[in-house]
């Protein structure tokens, strides 16, 4: 029935109560008259208080009327009586209005309590997370499906089952919860992690959050809530991996810059010393030991370099498949006769660009690393394919593998599992450093005993492919004193260097100025500015370093030709600023040769345009 047919309802009893009064009150009596307590009782009921109470008004003025005309009561006894009979209704009216409200509250509140029950059981019984509810003994008396499936264990068997006893669970993990459910009440909330290993030696990690209800009367006591955690760890321990790779390789570019800096001084020392010995002789061999020994040593730098990704790279565009059919050429002339080597080439034109040689010695170290692991037989197979744009190098052999426990460390530099005077660790160091060098991703998958796959991931160029050119390596002479009659301001903070360097400048025929500062070269340079014909600065210094030794130059209005040399790589930027900056200006990178010195000298138009004895112009060899 709608408000408005209550409405009607009600004042349709209102105006018949009086006529019902009057036509039955003589033949039913008292009887009758307790309509005039049913009415306002209906009103509160059907339209509230209020109106009850409005309703008390309406039918005790209608029984007074009749009353009043039908019994010849006095008026002073019928005035208590009427009192008394609106108290009544009164109370009547109150009385069904609380019965009325906490009829209505139990009912929401139950319809509310079912509403919520059925909310959370879907909530439950949908989670992504696994929940498990236990009693005090450890007992689990509660259980959603996502548990089941996590845990491995089918849901029948769950409930009732004590979690603590569970063979399948690890040891560590029932010991310790059984510890926590032993300290009820001490314990509101901890957590544990549980390790699982399926039948493929894979390991799932769940972050595993325990909370103690401890309510009376309640037979769930503790609360199990498992998360899958094996990304989350993965992706922790690859961050916590790329931290260490980069402190590491922070470390190597330093060490590299120190140890090409030791390099540049014994080879600027023995360059000295060779120009003024007669040649032949032991002394001799022994300065061109010297010599080969630092070009091993900038060699390991250079792989340091690379490793930290300070190193300078040229910029080709090459196809990998050609490139691995180049590197293949080599290890199958090299590989025991007993190895088997496959290639699975992607067919279509797998283009990258980048240095072409760090990533063919990127790709041969690999192959050479795959070899040792599988001595005089195994099957060494190379891959590529297409993934999402980009383009995937594996290269697997089948080989001993690698334990698990070192498979995060064979990147690292200086790491390696070959016996002593085998190998230096520099190898996979170096190939990290290329690969990340380039935008490139390296994994390892490995099995011990199985084999080993690493796998490479490059970006793909979409560009054309440009012919490279071919450098001109047509072997010349050098011929005496270079440098003959030229002035050089000699910039470094490093003594030994400066002074190596020195030496190596006067042998080759150049005046020079030392400067074992930039502040004090700045000086200088005021001083003999007319008198210098260039400027060599090392590139770090403390206070004033190389650029901004050449800045404050430039900004005295010269165009004095400037070399900046350093024992990092040319891919840094100071140096980009710099060139973007500054005309008549070169980078060389320690340790260098006396041709490598006179090559970047001559870009810079510093040589004298003289005559060698036999008429030819300058000319320059590598050696």
């Amino acid at each position: 029935m709608s408000r408005q047919q209550r409405w009607i309802l009600l004042i349709a009893l209102l105006l018949v109560h009086p006529v019902m009064l009057y036509t039955l009150f003589p033949i039913f009596g008292s009887a009758i008259n307790a309509s005039s307590f049913v009415i306002p009782v209906l009103a509160t009921v059907t339209l509230g208080l209020k109106t009850g109470m409005v309703a008390v008004v309406f039918t005790m003025s209608g029984t007074a009327l009749v009353f009043c005309h039908l019994t010849p009561m006095p008026f002073q006894e019928s005035i208590p009586r009427f009192l008394l009979a609106s108290t009544i209704q009164t109370v009547l009216c109150f009385s069904a209005d609380w019965a009325k409200r906490y009829f209505f509250l139990h009912r929401k509140a139950q319809s509310d309590l079912e509403d919520t029950e059925k909310r959370y059981r879907m909530i439950f019984e949908n989670s992504v997370e696994g929940i498990l509810c236990l009693d005090n003994n450890g007992i689990v008396v509660d259980a959603n499906p996502r548990a089941a499936s996590l845990l491995g264990i089918p849901f029948a068997q769950i409930i009732g089952a004590a979690l603590p006893e569970m063979d399948t669970l690890p040891s560590d993990f029932r010991e310790n919860l059984q510890r926590i459910i032993l300290l009820q009440g001490e314990i509101q909330r901890t957590g544990l992690a549980l390790h699982l290993h399926s039948n493929h030696q894979s390991s799932t990690v769940f972050d595993v959050s325990i909370s103690n209800i401890n309510q009376k009367h309640q037979p769930i006591s503790w609360i199990l809530m498992f998360k899958d955690a094996t990304e989350q760890r993965k992706m922790e321990a690859q961050l916590q991996e790329s931290k260490r790779m980069e402190s590491l390789g922070r470390l190597a570019g330093g060490l590299a810059h120190d140890m090409n800096n030791i390099l540049n001084a014994i080879m600027g020392a023995s360059y000295a010393l060779n120009s003024e010995i007669s040649s032949g002789g032991e002394i001799a061999k022994d300065i061109d030991t010297i010599t080969r020994a630092c070009d091993q040593g900038a060699k390991l730098t250079r792989n340091l370099l690379g490793f930290a990704r300070k190193s300078n790279r040229s910029q080709d565009v090459f196809p990998i498949n050609e490139l691995i059919e180049s590197v293949l050429t080599i290890i199958r002339r090299t590989a025991p006769k007993s190895i088997r080597i496959i290639t699975s080439l992607n067919d279509e034109p797998l283009v990258m660009e980048g240095d072409r040689g760090q990533i063919e010695s990127a790709i041969m170290n690999l192959c050479i690393n795959a070899l040792d692991a599988m001595g005089e037989r195994g099957t060494l197979e190379i891959r590529t394919d297409v993934q999402n744009g980009d383009f995937s190098l594996s290269i697997a052999d089948t080989g001993s593998g690698i334990d698990e426990s070192i498979r995060e460390l064979v990147f690292e530099p200086f790491f390696t599992t070959k016996p002593v005077g085998k190998g230096t660790g520099l190898g996979l160091a170096m190939v990290y450093g290329a690969v990340q060098n380039h935008g490139g991703a390296i994994s390892v998958e490995s099995t011990p005993g199985l084999g080993t796959t690493m796998n490479i991931t490059f970006k793909r160029y979409k560009g054309d492919i440009g012919v490279p050119e071919r450098e001109d390596a047509t072997p010349t002479t050098m011929r005496e004193h270079p440098l003959r009659g030229l002035t050089v301001l000699l910039v470094d903070d490093d003594a030994m260097v400066l002074r190596a360097s020195e030496r190596f400048l006067s042998t080759m025929g150049a005046r020079v100025i030392p400067a074992e500062s930039g502040a004090i070269a700045l000086d200088l340079f005021v001083k003999h500015q007319k008198t210098l014909d260039f400027i060599i600065a090392d590139l770090v210094m403390p206070d004033v370093d190389g650029a901004q030794l050449l800045k404050r130059i430039r900004a005295m209005k010269s165009l004095i030709p400037a070399l900046v040399v350093s024992g990092y790589s040319a891919d840094s930027e100071k140096l980009r600023e710099l060139k973007s900056e500054l005309a008549l200006f070169d980078f060389l990178p320690k340790p260098y040769r006396p041709n490598d010195l006179l090559s970047a000298i001559d870009k810079l138009g510093v040589l004298p345009k003289k005559q060698t004895a036999s008429g030819n112009r300058l000319t320059l060899i590598k050696t």
